[in-house]
């Protein structure tokens, strides 16, 4: 919350009003801006500066085409994630192929030089 102290026809925007001043007349000569009369229990909304950064992530332009692309994409990927959660979850992690005759511990098949 801020306190502040404007003049009576400084015009505020107001959440689900548009806006709204004190002397709703006065801000139309004044601004040249018809609103409404600011009452108590009223939120407006503050403009800030924004920095140089916040700017630049917000500078980008996507068409519909794009952000459908985009949404179809996602849509994609949670899938094949599901997809493999789902075949993660059935399996209880051990292979169900044969070991590798070539594996360190096959005693069968590893030769054994006696020197």
């Amino acid at each position: 919350m801020a306190v502040l102290e404007p003049q009576l026809e400084y015009p505020f925007f107001v959440l689900g009003k548009g806006w709204s001043s004190c002397d709703p007349h006065r801000t139309a000569e004044t601004y040249g801006l018809e609103c409404q009369e600011l009452k108590v229990g009223d939120v407006c909304i503050s403009l800030s500066r924004r920095t140089d950064e916040e700017v630049k992530q917000l500078d980008q332009t996507v068409t519909l085409a794009e952000a459908s692309e985009l949404k179809d994409q996602e849509a994609a990927k949670a899938a094949v994630r599901e997809e493999l959660s789902k075949n993660m979850s059935a399996s209880d992690g051990r292979s169900s192929e044969p070991p590798n005759r070539y594996h360190p511990y096959a005693k069968k098949i590893r030769k054994v030089s006696e020197s």
